[in-house]
């Protein structure tokens, strides 16, 4: 009885978690009761393509909030692959995401790294990543089943933007000290 105690309170915490990461960027104001973006701004969310990002790169070349950043455009454009959200509300929700500041380039990093260390994020349980997928201001999903192929391919398409100006998403890297 004390072990599924244990396990529902985990779960439980780990779901909240989960729906918390993205809700300060997908809220809207009035709803989340505080500013839109504010843990964002302080570096407070966690995804696997931030795991993945500051892992493959040994923790030296993104700060967090950068790394964060490219997370969730990455899992924007995975949302929208999935049919769960639609291109209007992934650019909008880009554009909150640009406001923060420029990101870095991610073109030269080597994708397949990225893929690798995916699953070894925190928010893998039981051998599936639990991705939270926004399907728009306000509303996301756990989504467990996502074909890794397709995370490549949101990663990619991001990856290919990140020095596009025209975009607003790249900026040059900086050395980290």
């Amino acid at each position: 009885m004390q072990e599924k105690l244990r396990d529902y309170a985990w779960n439980l915490g780990m779901a909240f978690q989960l729906v918390d990461d993205v809700l300060d960027f997908t809220a809207r104001e009035k709803t989340l009761g505080k500013p839109v973006g504010g843990d964002l701004r302080e570096g407070k969310v966690t995804l696997p393509l931030v795991y993945a990002l500051e892992e493959a790169t040994a923790y030296r070349r993104f700060t967090h909030g950068e790394a964060v950043g490219w997370g969730l455009l990455a899992v924007l454009r995975l949302a929208n692959l999935l049919g769960a959200l639609p291109k209007s509300e992934e650019a909008r929700m880009a554009e909150l995401v640009r406001r923060i500041g420029p990101l870095p380039s991610i073109a030269d990093l080597n994708e397949r790294r990225i893929v690798e260390l995916l699953p070894q994020d925190k928010k893998t349980i039981g051998g599936r990543i639990h991705w939270v997928i926004p399907e728009r201001v306000g509303k996301v999903r756990i989504m467990n089943d996502i074909p890794v192929k397709l995370a490549a391919a949101a990663f990619c398409e991001v990856q290919a933007s990140s020095n596009s100006t025209r975009m607003g998403l790249g900026a040059p890297t900086r050395a980290r000290a």
